[in-house]
């Protein structure tokens, strides 16, 4: 079997790393380097033997738009498949991806899952000359954009079952606060659970691991986040960290509304 080699430039250090982590041990996928912004992703392309690049529009330097129109100007990369990954979704924006040449274009943030599955799928048309740009993305509000936004952030890792039931659980108490004035045990767990056909015990466990292993990596950053006035000592149990980020999320759209009314 064919290993894909597969390659990211992106500025988003923790997105990365998860990305590495996802593709760890991947019987087809192997991640060969990374580049955190645009100069360093074309020195890159130069030390490696890359078949996918996956290109943050947005870097420090260069933009992404900048690289890809280098790439598709140097022949030597005419068979490079290019994945581009954007928070935005404007029509005019995607249409530059897609004359600049662009294989997929992903929506951030994205599924994992969905991200192996085109990557694979890549390599099995590979050879194909008419290319064609395939939108990646999960329709999303507003609430739940802030929401992926802020666990990524926060060292979430994507590949965890926590994150998950964490998108889930901050969304239902954003929609209904009353949820956490009661026990989340009886109150949240038991929703969650029945979404993904495990137990209640098992969603609180995944929970409690996720926001674990975000603090321990850095728990500053996770307070700064959260937008918290109290030093937390402690890592927030999983009904503090659900509503810390309800707080925030709804902090960042009030923010948001009113520099749009300002404009």
């Amino acid at each position: 079997m064919t290993t894909i080699k597969v390659a990211i430039a992106d500025d988003n250090r923790e997105l990365v790393q998860q990305i590495e982590m996802y593709f760890q041990n991947h019987a087809q996928i192997e991640i060969v380097a990374t580049a955190s912004n645009g100069e360093l992703c074309l020195t890159m392309l130069k030390e490696h033997d890359i078949d996918v690049l996956m290109l943050d529009l947005i870097m420090p330097y260069m933009d992404g738009l900048a690289v890809l129109e280098h790439i598709r100007a140097d022949e030597q990369y005419a068979d490079l498949s290019i994945v581009m990954l954007t928070a935005f979704g404007q029509e005019e924006v995607m249409k530059n991806i897609v004359d600049l040449g662009a294989t997929y274009l992903i929506l951030k943030p994205f599924d994992f899952k969905q991200l192996e599955t085109k990557i694979v799928r890549w390599a099995r048309k590979n050879g194909d000359d008419s290319p064609t740009v395939d939108i990646v993305s999960e329709e999303m509000s507003p609430v739940d954009l802030h929401i992926s936004n802020l666990l990524t952030e926060a060292g979430i890792p994507v590949h965890m079952r926590g994150y998950k039931y964490l998108q889930k659980a901050i969304g239902l108490v954003y929609e209904n606060p009353s949820l956490l004035n009661g026990a989340v045990t009886t109150a949240i767990y038991p929703r969650i659970a029945s979404m993904f056909g495990v137990s209640d015990a098992s969603v609180e466990r995944a929970i409690r691991n996720a926001i674990s292993t975000a603090w321990t990596r850095d728990q500053h950053n996770m307070q700064a986040l959260l937008q918290t006035n109290t030093l937390l000592e402690l890592k927030p149990k999983n009904s503090e960290f659900i509503a810390f980020a309800v707080t925030s999320i709804k902090q960042q759209l009030a923010e948001q509304s009113e520099e749009t009314i300002k404009l």
